[in-house]
């Protein structure tokens, strides 16, 4: 009796083992399966990363890149200053006889352009008739900032900077001056442009976003040419 249950150990163990080693090789070819290179439906399911797009100016054509692909968003050769937020690419449009500047909006999704200013001015007396020299992104606020000029009875040239709210469709007119610069937090450089006995000069203030002054620039005069 002895003998016969020392015999039958060796056997028990060798099944023990044979059953573990199926059941690993079984949960191996069930990872492979499950794995994303064998599973078609995980290929299928999957979502595509959104494209990174990227605008330019090319030859009077404001130009839309996604990586792959290029779209002419516009062959105005009028338009310039183009840039990107949430699905929309914004630009300038310069103003001419029979109509004034604005600022226009191109739908990447729909392929549709939209003048922005002469949908939304409402009763924020903006006029058409005054050029936009400058345009600039708060992506913070979502706000558009851009400035106009005009030029006055003595001659010189009024600089006003506006900002429209993209989300609330809204335009408002915000400061004397031309902006010139918001930073990452989304405070504003805006230069006034002057004249006093001294000459022509440009003062510079910061402009928080709380829409308060933060800090304020001396004057700097334009230096006069020689041979005047």
């Amino acid at each position: 009796m002895e003998r016969t249950k020392q015999s039958v150990r060796p056997m028990v163990v060798l099944i023990i083992l044979c059953i573990w080693a199926s059941q690993a090789g079984a949960q191996q070819r069930q990872a492979l399966m499950t794995s994303p290179k064998h599973n078609m439906n995980s290929v299928s399911n999957s979502v595509e990363a959104s494209p990174v797009y990227k605008v330019y100016e090319n030859k009077g054509k404001i130009i839309l890149h996604d990586g792959k692909h290029e779209t002419i968003v516009s062959k105005d050769p009028d338009a310039s200053k183009p840039l990107i937020y949430d699905q929309e690419v914004y630009f300038i449009k310069k103003g001419n006889k029979l109509s004034g500047a604005t600022i226009c909006a191109y739908n990447i999704q729909d392929k549709t352009t939209t003048d922005v200013l002469r949908k939304n001015a409402g009763n924020s007396n903006f006029s058409f008739q005054n050029e936009i020299t400058q345009m600039m992104l708060d992506k913070n606020s979502g706000k558009l900032y851009f400035s106009t000029v005009s030029v006055n009875k003595q001659g010189y040239s009024d600089y006003i900077t506006w900002h429209y709210d993209i989300a609330a469709k809204q335009l408002v007119i915000y400061k004397d001056g031309e902006i010139e610069s918001i930073d990452n937090a989304g405070n504003q450089s805006i230069a006034f442009h002057g004249v006093d006995r001294n000459g022509s000069y440009v003062s510079r203030s910061v402009i928080g976003t709380d829409g308060k002054l933060q800090k304020l620039i001396g004057k700097e005069y334009k230096a006069v040419s020689a041979n005047k």
